[in-house]
């Protein structure tokens, strides 16, 4: 076996602790660069939030069973909100709505009702008065008997649009205000739809129930 000197003994030592060093240096650098990385998520949401997005609380009312405040899974539809409240009742005009849609939080989903024609007391059909000037208003004397009425909140935009001073275009707003809005109490109530001014109104109360 060869001697070495001193001097050579104290290069050796040190090469090889330069080299211990260096490969504990890279075995650093890797085990760095494989480690797993930490992602929070900047939209991750509370149990607050988790539970307020989880459900949906809609006013119904109109034609079904039980009126009143129902809570919903979020993601229901107009149908799931009445079939919650009971189902429709018999007079429903459920053509009228998109029972499809989607509910929304503090919606209020008005289910109106269909009209049906009174029946006649006497012979034949009893008709009623037409104004051939829609700016005009009838006389009261004119008007139908109470019992052949239309009743506002149950009539179809058609049946509106045959009311004196009353086009397809009125008939329709009193129609979606009623839906958006709920039923009328009274003529008072009609003065919130765009277009029906006072005349309009007062020219309407002969021929209508509420």
């Amino acid at each position: 076996m060869p001697e070495f000197t001193k001097t050579q003994r104290i290069a050796l030592v040190a090469g090889i602790g330069i080299t211990v060093i260096a490969m504990g240096l890279v075995a650093m650098v890797r085990g760095c660069r494989s480690g797993p990385t930490l992602v929070v998520s900047a939209t991750a949401a509370g149990p607050a939030s988790e539970a307020s997005l989880a459900s949906v609380t809609v006013h119904v009312k109109g034609a079904v069973a039980v009126e009143g405040l129902y809570r919903l899974p979020n993601g229901a539809r107009v149908a799931d909100a009445i079939a919650t409240a009971g189902g429709a009742t018999e007079d429903a005009d459920l053509q009228q709505l998109n029972l499809a849609a989607f509910l929304t939080d503090g919606q209020q989903v008005s289910v109106p009702r269909r009209f049906i024609p009174p029946t006649p007391t006497g012979h034949g059909t009893p008709e009623w008065p037409t104004s051939t000037e829609r700016g005009s208003p009838l006389r009261p004397d004119s008007a139908p008997p109470t019992a052949t009425r239309l009743n506002i909140n149950r009539a179809t935009a058609e049946q509106i649009a045959t009311l004196p001073q009353i086009g397809p275009v009125l008939a329709e707003r009193i129609v979606l205000d009623r839906q958006q809005n709920g039923p009328f109490r009274g003529l008072q109530d009609l003065a919130r739809v765009q277009g029906l001014g006072p005349g309009r109104i007062e020219a309407l109360r002969p021929y209508l129930i509420f």
